[in-house]
């Protein structure tokens, strides 16, 4: 199989990251204001309890698969053989979890109060079966994911603005994100059987079992600090709370994504450099991402904390001002969060040692849950904005730790500190801004963003730094060949 270029899956996962950013951007802002934060906190809790028995039936999979498909892209018998093996895996798994979810369900009050909510989440435990982007990043067909992707999320808007038009709806919300799932799944297996044939022929699944439970076992204990805390922020105080903390997770989330669409590429290409004992490519292509955290992260929480009460007037609403403190400290999980997906997903997860995974995010549990258990009841959503950063930090540290025996490249250099600079300078700028800032919470974000760039972009072309001379050599060589 021909080997793809790392500059144009980049390009389309940023077509795919950019309509996971503009997406949000027009529907979230409407959802917020027809639901209210109870409406939304109703949902994503919903949403949340489901997503834990999706992770079951999917059992490490779309990670582990991503890397053992890349492995084998290049011959199609192997390619099937390893294809039917992790989807009968999971269809097992599926089976298992759906009568676990139904089990609970009828067991839970808390479930039987919204009964019809928790039925349509629980629908898409099934689907998850389908949910077979694994084949697609390990094959690198980022170009299907991104055109695919962007159909979907324009079907869910035109059912969400004709569907959703008062806070009453919120079990048709939810049923909508459900249809996007059953419509990108059926679309995954359309696709895939021009890429894949499915054999049952001297399949062995037990090869998988170790390596796939131990990613399990990591994702169930990550999920405990990524999910829980919405769990038990909802049982503990209420489902407004949930409403305030998920929308500043989502705000997060839309940087993240920005952040995580080079690391999505690069997992499959890192895993193949190692495989292929290719460990220079790798250092310098790990340094790189490493790099382009930095390069986002740093102003992104900047701008965050400064500009967190008209991002959140933007996003919700008046009633979502409550969240402004809670956004401002969830800005730094931008960092903590980036740094620990590129050292699990990019160096633990290539160099085959799935243990550190485990171990480093049991210890990030630990500090969450120990300190939503301690603060929630006091400070409410703020304990878990403050308990997912500091998680994340300690997965973070950990994970550094941890791969030091085969980690050859620098945790920060000359660029990386350059990105803070440029970053500190926007505190100047921002603080300036503040004093003449409009009514208008949009006029103020547009200036503020757009002044931001020039002053960060400035000072690191200064500084000649790699991104940004880049990003203006295209630029420059475009105008010239138009």
């Amino acid at each position: 199989m021909k080997q793809k270029s790392i500059k144009m899956n980049y390009v389309f996962n940023t077509i795919l990251t950019v309509s996971n950013l503009l997406f949000p951007l027009i529907t979230f802002p409407y959802v917020a204001r027809i639901l209210g934060p109870e409406g939304i906190g109703k949902v994503n809790y919903s949403i949340t309890v489901a997503s834990y028995f999706i992770m079951i039936a999917q059992v490490g999979i779309p990670v582990y698969g991503i890397k053992e498909i890349s492995k084998v892209r290049e011959n199609k018998q192997n390619l099937n053989k390893v294809f039917s093996e992790l989807f009968t895996l999971s269809s097992i798994m599926t089976v298992f979890t759906v009568i676990m979810y139904s089990i609970v369900f009828l067991f839970s009050t808390k479930m039987q109060s919204e009964e019809l909510l928790f039925f349509v989440a629980g629908i898409s435990i099934f689907l998850s079966l389908f949910s077979i982007d694994w084949l697609y990043s390990g094959l690198e067909e980022y170009k299907f994911i991104a055109l695919r992707s962007i159909f979907v999320k324009i079907i869910s808007v035109i059912m969400l603005f004709s569907l959703v038009h008062n806070s009453d709806d919120y079990i048709i919300y939810a049923i909508i994100l459900v249809l996007v799932t059953f419509i990108t799944n059926i679309l995954n297996v359309v696709a895939a059987r021009k890429k894949v044939k499915f054999t049952i022929k001297s399949l062995d699944l037990k090869r998988h079992l170790k390596p796939i439970f131990a990613l399990f076992l990591a994702g169930l204990i990550g999920s405990i600090y990524a999910n829980l805390d919405i769990i038990l922020l909802g049982n503990m105080v209420g489902d407004e709370y949930v409403g305030y903390y998920s929308t500043t997770r989502k705000i997060s989330g839309l940087i993240l994504a920005i952040i995580g669409s080079l690391g999505t590429v690069l997992v499959p290409r890192l895993s193949y450099y190692l495989d292929k004992n290719m460990k220079e490519e790798y250092n310098q292509l790990a340094q790189k991402s490493l790099n382009f955290i930095y390069f986002l992260s740093f102003p992104a929480i900047i701008y965050i904390i400064f500009m967190s009460k008209d991002i959140l007037l933007f996003f919700g609403g008046k009633e979502f001002i409550t969240a402004s403190i809670s956004l401002q400290i969830v800005a730094f999980q931008v960092l903590a969060t980036s740094l620990a997906t590129f050292y699990g997903f990019q160096v633990i997860l290539p160099h085959n040692d799935e243990k550190s995974m485990v171990k480093a995010n049991f210890a990030g549990a630990i500090v969450n849950v120990a300190l939503n258990l301690i603060l929630i009841k006091s400070f409410y959503h703020n304990a878990t904005s403050l308990a997912i950063v500091l998680s994340e930090l300690t997965v973070t540290l950990a994970l550094i730790y941890l791969s030091k025996s085969y980690r050859n490249f620098k945790l920060y250099n000359n660029d990386s500190i350059n990105y803070l600079k440029g970053s500190l300078l926007l505190i100047i700028c921002l603080l300036i801004v503040k004093i003449f800032l409009a009514d208008n919470f949009l006029i103020n974000l547009i200036i503020t963003a757009f002044l931001s760039g020039i002053i960060y972009f400035g000072y690191l072309l200064k500084n000649k730094e790699e991104f940004t001379t880049l990003i203006l050599d295209r630029f420059v060589r475009r105008n010239k060949n138009a």
